[in-house]
């Protein structure tokens, strides 16, 4: 087992590991804790979405108990036509802030500035994030990339703020805003987010750009946008940005 520290250790300093998973690290300590006394069940009942995706306005009043846009949530977001995606991932995230609950059902935890409804359960912010992705892809794929760069510097913001110190989370979001920022010939911003990207995976897994090229190789070519490379139609964006000669 390999450990990776994001800060220095002096001799004799107690090292601490996580029992939660890493995309909660970033809930106010309440959420944490509350995390860490589940008894490992499931209950089917406990994590509601409220989301009238078929207009029938059978929603569900309760909101969830624990991060709820997982694998199977959004691959029932990503098989919806993207018209119908984007105002379903619109309504989640409105619902997430908070701002489809009345005014006076939201209520503060105490010691923690988090908001919940009178339910005690107010969206986790990782939930959040993952809306912000499926929506930033979603609108590349439609050919909307400035809207979409808008949303990869709203993920890459979440990242920089709520996520450990070079997490691996931060790495992802700029090679998505590099290859957006290409799209919309960017290539200055594109290889600042591109730079940045390289010298944190180099950091955390060393290897330089081979390493990065070969363990991003997937997420450099996922077919998310429309294939229109123009002037680079010879060469590959990870070409551009991340040569092998760096």
């Amino acid at each position: 087992m390999w450990f990776v520290a994001n800060q220095d250790i002096v001799a004799g300093q107690e090292l601490c590991i996580s029992y939660l998973e890493q995309d909660v690290l970033c809930e106010n300590s309440h959420r944490r804790n509350a995390m860490l006394t589940l008894d490992f069940k499931e209950d089917e009942d406990t994590n509601l979405i409220v989301l009238d995706v078929d207009g029938d306005g059978d929603d569900n009043d309760d909101g969830p108990m624990y991060p709820v846009v997982d694998v199977d949530v959004q691959n029932e977001l990503m098989a919806m036509n993207p018209f119908e995606r984007l105002d379903a991932i619109d309504e989640l995230m409105q619902q997430a802030a908070g701002e489809a609950l009345p005014k006076d059902e939201v209520i503060e935890v105490e010691d923690d500035n988090d908001q919940m409804d009178a339910h005690g359960s107010a969206w986790f912010e990782c939930d959040l994030q993952n809306l912000r992705i499926l929506k930033a892809i979603t609108l590349e794929a439609s050919g909307q990339c400035e809207s979409a760069l808008q949303i990869w510097n709203e993920c890459i913001q979440f990242t920089e703020y709520k996520m450990p110190p070079n997490d691996e989370n931060s790495i992802v979001m700029r090679v998505q805003a590099a290859i957006c920022s290409m799209h919309l010939k960017n290539e200055t911003l594109a290889r600042q987010h591109a730079s940045i990207a390289l010298q944190r995976h180099d950091l955390v897994f060393g290897g330089g750009v081979r390493r990065f090229r070969r363990r991003y190789r997937q997420e450099l070519r996922l077919n998310l946008r429309p294939n229109s490379s123009g002037e680079y139609k010879d060469q590959s964006f990870e070409g551009v940005l991340w040569p092998y000669d760096l």
